[in-house]
């Protein structure tokens, strides 16, 4: 994923696996500093983060939603 970050010059990037159970924890793949991942672990900000609710709420493109 870094060589990919790199290839469309992205400074940082992460790539968040949110849990399927309630006791469960999330993934996290990032080059962001780990002081900060971890902080924004500790705190749950997956649950406020904006980008992470959007993501949720959007649907994406099947074969069923395309229509000829």
């Amino acid at each position: 994923m870094a060589d990919t970050a790199a290839a469309f010059e992205l400074s940082c990037f992460a790539y968040l696996a949110l849990p399927r159970t309630k006791n469960g924890k999330p993934r996290l793949i990032s080059t962001y500093p780990s002081r900060w991942t971890t902080h924004y672990l500790r705190k749950n900000y997956q649950i406020i983060d904006p980008v992470i609710g959007n993501a949720l709420e959007t649907r994406p493109c099947g074969g069923t939603d395309i229509r000829h």
